[in-house]
């Protein structure tokens, strides 16, 4: 109804006025530009602003409290949102004329590119050795070859660490295949596991490392326990821990040597033990295999990669 929408602009507007009072009393008005950059860029690039109408409002405020320079990367950034829905628009327009790659077009495989423009936008990892699957890359190369022939001079520099992926998953246990909405690191992982490794056993984090290219052990860490060690539900892979050798041994020799020393005999039932909770760490030897038990009543599945701890040298830097 017109009277909601206008009920839930005018909260809006004084939802605003209340930060823009707050603001004006914060004297590092640098680090809030900082953070509320990096925040802006995440709800854009992940779909997930409450009003596109509410932001702009918003850094129109920001402009006329602090002036153009203050929120020009800001507003470049909802520039480049808009030219990337040009782009694509005209660039599925390319690929279903004669000029479309058949490869590409014979495909059961879409892609969307957001096109970013260096310097708006916050500093991204970037894992440029990272191995693509073949399924993608000719959509990689045939777009590259439209937006070079389209804006010439211009250099492409893809960021992986922002990619997602919906990942089609068939389990043993479930009949339909199931959709896995990853980032293209965890989908590059996910790939290892088409097989179990040698023997079956599985892969270790440094094999997933040397199959995938990806060369930064934290982030290699964090994807794999994403997809073993989450919540219920998203488990879609199997985490063995394997302890250093020796480990258990000792505790065993341990219990022993105190019962010995115990003259006294116990007959009552043993206490069953607890199974270990598996670390939320990656040791070199863990084994990491496809959850062939793995069930779900969902059909799409969201599974979030873990983030990385944010340091004091990283606040400082932002």
């Amino acid at each position: 109804p017109i009277w909601s929408h206008s009920s839930q602009h005018n909260d809006m507007e004084e939802l605003q006025s209340q930060v823009l009072d707050l603001f004006r009393h914060v004297h590092s008005k640098d680090v809030f530009e900082a953070f509320y950059k990096r925040d802006l860029a995440k709800r854009l690039l992940s779909n997930k602003s409450a009003s596109a109408d509410a932001e702009r409002s918003f850094i129109s405020r920001l402009k006329a409290e602090c002036g153009s320079v203050y929120t020009s990367k800001m507003e470049g950034m909802f520039k480049d949102m808009d030219l990337s829905g040009e782009v694509m628009s005209t660039y599925s327009a390319y690929l279903k004329g004669e000029a479309g790659n058949q490869a590409a077009k014979s495909s059961d495989i879409d892609m969307d590119v957001q096109v970013l423009t260096t310097g708006y936008w916050p500093v991204y990892p970037q894992y440029p050795n990272i191995i693509i699957p073949n399924s993608l890359i000719a959509h990689k190369t045939q777009f590259e070859t439209y937006y070079k022939s389209k804006y010439q001079g211009r250099r492409i520099v893809w960021q992986h660490s922002l990619g997602n992926c919906i990942v089609k998953t068939k389990f043993p246990k479930m009949p339909m295949f199931k959709e896995l909405v990853v980032n293209l690191l965890q989908a590059v992982v996910l790939l290892c596991f088409n097989d179990d490794g040698e023997a079956g056993k599985g892969y270790t984090i440094l094999d997933v490392m040397t199959k995938t290219a990806i060369d930064d052990r934290g982030e290699a860490e964090r994807v794999l326990l994403s997809l073993s060690t989450g919540k219920d539900g998203t488990r879609v892979l199997k985490k063995t821990d394997v302890d250093k050798p020796g480990a258990d041994d000792d505790d065993d020799d341990a219990a022993a040597t105190a019962e010995n020393n115990n003259a006294i005999i116990d007959t009552s039932t043993p206490k069953r033990k607890k199974p270990k909770k598996l670390r939320r760490s990656v040791f070199d030897q863990d084994l990491f295999t496809f959850n062939s038990n793995f069930t779900s009543q969902v059909h799409r599945i969201r599974i979030t990669n873990l983030q990385m701890k944010e340091t004091t040298k990283d606040r400082e830097n932002t």
